[in-house]
C-alpha cells in the first residue's frame, strides 16, 4: 500500500492523531491515488491487508499469483461499495500497521529522521517469569514486533513468544531448557542451544534441526548472509550456515594489548555486512574481522561483556550497575568516535552477570526492568508468608545466625555494603561503608561470620567476631567467597572457576574438596558433621549430591529434576533445596550411612527474588527467609521506541 501510494494507510501528525483515524475512518483505495494502477492489484492489495487471517492470502504464492493475474477480482470490483466487515478489517489491520509505524516498529524510510521517542512497556505471563540464571534470556526480532524469551516455571524453562503490540504469551514447543535465544533476519525462526547442541525452530512450532553440537555456549547471532555465529565456552568462535552443515573456526588474533589467558570469546553479535562482528574476549569489547580473526578493542566502554550494534551508528553496552550505556561508533573505521553514556539505569542485572537487554535493527531497545526495592519477608513450610519488620533496602544474600538472632545480608545499591539486621525487634545497622561485600556465612556458634570483600586494599575472605565486632581479621585472597563454616577451624570456600575446597582459617591452607570439569558449589555440612551436601552440573544440569565429609565415597544424588543451594533442617533429618522459584524437601538418615527416607517433594513456591544465587536461607525454627523484590521484576520488559531518534538528538545530529 505504502509503495503504491506513497503514504502509510493513516497519517498524522502524533500517534494519538493516528489512532484517532483508525478509530474513525477506513484507508483511501489505492485507486483514489493511482489511477494506473492495475484493478487486480487493488483488489489484491486489500485482501493482504484483511484482519481475518482467515480472510487474507494464506501464502506469499497466492499474492503473487493475485498480482500477476489481471482477471483477479472481478467479481470483488463488481459490487459498487465494500461491505461493513471488509471497510473494518481493512482499517482495524491498516491501524495496527500505522501504530507500528508511529512507534517506530514499522516506520516509512523517509519518516525516520522526523519519528520521536517513546517508552513503554510490556509484561510477561505471571505464571512464567523471565529466567535470570540465563546470560542472555531475552531477544527481540529485528522488525521489533516480536520478544523471545525463556520463562521458568516449577523449576522447568522453555521458549515463549510475546507480540508487542498483542495481549497474551505462548509457548514455542520442543524448546524445554532452551537457552540463550535469537531471532533469524526475517523474524520467522530464533535459534538455541539446548542439551549440548545449537538448534533452530520455527518462532510458530514444529521440530527444531540441530545446526551444530555446542558443548559449552557462549551466545549467537544470525546475519543476513545466512550464517549464525556463535561462541563456545572454550574460548571458541565458529560459523555455520543457518541451514546446518560444517562449522567454521574463527581464528581469534588479539592485539598485544590483550593478555593471552583472558581470550574467552562470549556473546558475539554480527555488524552490518556480515564481514566483522562485535564479541566479549575476556573483560574486553572488540570487532573481530570473521575471516581472518583480527581483533581490535573498541575505545571507551571499558569492561564488557554484553554489547549490540544499533542504526544508524551505535553500540550499546552493559555499563555496571543496572545501566546499559551508549557510545557512538563508525561501522567504516570499525571504532567508537566519542564518549559513552548511560541509556538506562534501571536495567536487571542479575548477580554475576550482565544487564538484560536486547535491540532490534528497527531501533528499540528491549530490557528487563530492575531495581533495588526489596523486602525481607518469612515463609512456613506452607508457603503462608509474613514480612519481617524491617525497612525495604536494596537485600541480597540473607544468612541467618545459628540463634536466629541476626541476619547478615548484602545491601543494595551497588557496590553492596554488608549489613546486620536484628530479627528480633526489626533494627538495622551497615557494617562496612567501602567495597562491595557480598556472600556472609556463620560460624556454627554464631560468634563469627565471614563475606567477601572486593574493591579494598586487601580483597579477598574476612571475618568479624559478632555482636560488637569491628575488627575484620583476613583470611585468604582472591576472587573466593565463603560457602560453608561448619567448625570454627574450618571454612568451605568458592575456588577457581567453580570449585569447592576447604581452608584452615588460622593458616590460611587450601586443600580441594570438590572439582570437576563442570559448575560446583553451595556445600553445607549436616549438623552431625559426618556429610556434605552440594550442587554440581556434572552430568550438564545442577543436582544435590552428598558425599561424606571426609571426600570418600562415590556422590549420591538427592535431587530430581534439578536442584541448587541444599540446606540441612536444624536437626539433619531433612535436605532442602531450590530448584528454580520451588523450594523442595527430601526426608533423609544422616548417619554413619546416608539414605533417603522420603520424597522429594515440593514444600512450596513463590514470586520470590532468584535473581541472585543464594537469595534464601532456612532460619532455626523451621521457617524461611527470603527476599521479595517489586512484583514485575522478572515479568515486565521496558521498551525504548524509535532509538535512533533519542540518540540522535542527545548527540546533537
Amino acid at each position: 500500500y505504502e509503495t503504491l501510494v506513497g503514504a502509510p494507510p493513516h497519517t498524522g501528525s502524533t500517534a494519538q492523531a493516528v489512532l484517532g483515524r483508525i478509530v474513525t475512518g477506513h484507508p483511501d483505495s489505492v485507486a483514489e491515488h493511482r489511477s494506473s494502477v492495475p484493478a487486480n492489484v487493488i483488489v489484491a492489495v486489500a485482501k493482504a491487508l484483511e484482519k481475518v487471517p482467515a480472510d487474507r492470502f494464506r501464502n506469499a504464492q497466492e499474492f503473487a499469483n493475485a498480482l500477476r493475474d489481471t482477471s483477479y477480482g472481478q467479481e470483488e470490483r463488481a459490487s459498487p461499495t465494500p461491505s461493513l466487515r471488509r471497510v473494518s478489517t481493512l482499517a482495524a489491520v491498516a491501524g495496527v500497521m500505522t501504530v507500528l509505524a508511529a512507534f517506530g516498529w514499522l516506520r516509512p524510510r523517509h519518516a525516520a529522521s522526523t519519528a520521536s521517542v517513546s517508552r513503554t512497556s510490556v509484561l510477561l505471563a505471571q505464571e512464567h517469569l523471565l529466567e535470570v540464571t540465563d546470560p542472555a534470556p531475552l531477544a527481540i526480532s529485528p522488525d521489533g514486533r516480536l520478544l523471545v524469551y525463556i520463562g521458568e516455571e516449577g523449576g522447568s524453562s522453555q521458549l515463549y513468544v510475546r507480540e508487542i503490540a498483542q495481549f497474551g504469551v505462548r509457548a514455542i514447543p520442543n524448546t524445554t531448557g532452551a537457552s540463550q535465544p535469537f531471532i533469524s533476519p526475517d523474524g520467522e525462526s530464533v535459534a538455541f542451544f539446548v542439551d549440548g547442541s545449537l538448534r533452530r525452530t520455527s518462532i510458530e512450532g514444529g521440530i527444531p534441526v540441530e545446526l551444530a553440537e555446542v558443548a559449552s555456549p557462549g551466545g549467537g547471532s544470525w546475519g543476513e548472509n545466512g550464517e549464525i555465529l556463535y561462541a563456545t565456552g572454550n574460548a571458541s568462535l565458529w560459523r555455520v550456515p543457518e541451514d546446518g552443515g560444517e562449522s567454521i573456526e574463527v581464528p581469534i588474533s588479539v592485539t598485544a594489548a590483550q593478555p593471552p589467558n583472558e581470550v574467552v570469546a562470549s556473546q558475539p553479535h554480527w555488524l552490518p555486512g556480515e564481514t566483522h562482528a562485535l564479541v566479549s574476549v575476556g573483560p574486553s569489547l572488540v570487532v573481530i574481522d570473521v575471516e581472518t580473526g583480527r581483533a581490535e578493542p573498541v575505545g571507551g566502554v571499558g569492561p564488557s561483556r554484553k554489547a549490540q550494534y544499533a542504526r544508524p551508528g551505535y553500540i550499546l553496552f552493559y555499563g555496571g550497575n543496572e545501566t546499559v550505556s551508549v557510545v557512538p561508533f563508525d561501522l567504516r573505521q570499525g571504532a567508537s568516535t566519542g564518549p559513552a553514556r548511560p541509556l538506562v539505569s534501571d536495567a536487571l542485572e542479575p548477580a554475576g552477570r550482565q544487564a538484560i537487554f536486547t535491540v532490534s535493527q528497527s531501533g528499540t531497545l528491549a530490557y528487563a526492568k530492575g531495581g533495588v526495592d526489596r523486602r525481607l519477608v518469612a515463609v512456613e513450610r506452607s508457603g503462608r508468608e509474613t514480612p519481617l519488620d524491617v525497612e525495604p533496602r536494596g537485600y541480597r544474600f540473607p544468612a541467618a545466625s545459628p540463634n536466629g538472632a541476626w541476619l547478615a545480608v548484602t545491601v543494595d545499591p551497588a557496590p553492596g555494603q554488608m549489613w546486620m539486621v536484628d530479627l528480633r525487634n526489626g533494627g538495622a545497622q551497615p557494617l562496612t561503608s567501602d567495597g562491595h561485600n557480598l556472600a556472609p556465612g556463620w560460624s556454627p556458634d554464631g560468634s563469627r561470620f565471614a563475606w567477601y570483600r572486593g574493591g579494598v586494599d586487601r580483597p579477598g575472605i574476612h571475618w568479624v567476631a559478632w555482636p560488637g565486632g569491628r575488627k575484620f581479621t583476613f583470611v585468604t585472597d582472591g576472587n573466593r567467597a565463603p560457602l560453608n563454616w561448619p567448625d570454627r577451624g574450618e571454612m568451605f570456600i568458592r575456588t577457581g572457576d567453580w570449585d569447592i575446597s576447604v581452608i584452615d582459617v588460622e593458616t590460611g591452607e587450601i586443600d580441594e574438596f570438590v572439582a570437576t570439569a563442570e559448575k560446583d558449589g553451595y556445600p553445607r555440612v549436616s549438623p552431625n558433621g559426618l556429610w556434605v551436601a552440594y550442587m554440581s552440573a556434572v552430568t550438564g544440569s545442577e543436582e544435590v549430591y552428598v558425599v561424606p565429609r571426609d571426600g570418600s565415597g562415590v556422590p549420591r544424588t538427592v535431587s530430581e529434576g534439578g536442584g541448587t543451594e541444599p540446606r540441612w533442617s536444624p536437626d539433619g533429618t531433612e535436605l532442602i533445596w531450590r530448584n528454580g522459584t520451588t523450594i523442595w524437601k527430601a526426608d533423609v538418615l544422616a548417619g554413619p550411612e546416608f539414605r533417603i527416607t522420603g520424597g522429594p517433594e515440593v514444600l512450596f513456591s513463590g514470586p520470590y527474588d532468584f535473581s541472585n544465587d543464594n537469595n534464601w536461607d532456612l532460619l532455626p525454627d523451621g521457617r524461611f527467609v527470603m527476599v521479595k523484590s517489586d512484583p514485575n521484576v522478572r515479568r515486565e520488559i521496558r521498551l525504548v521506541v524509535n532509538l535512533s531518534a533519542e540518540l540522535m538528538n542527545t548527540d546533537g545530529n
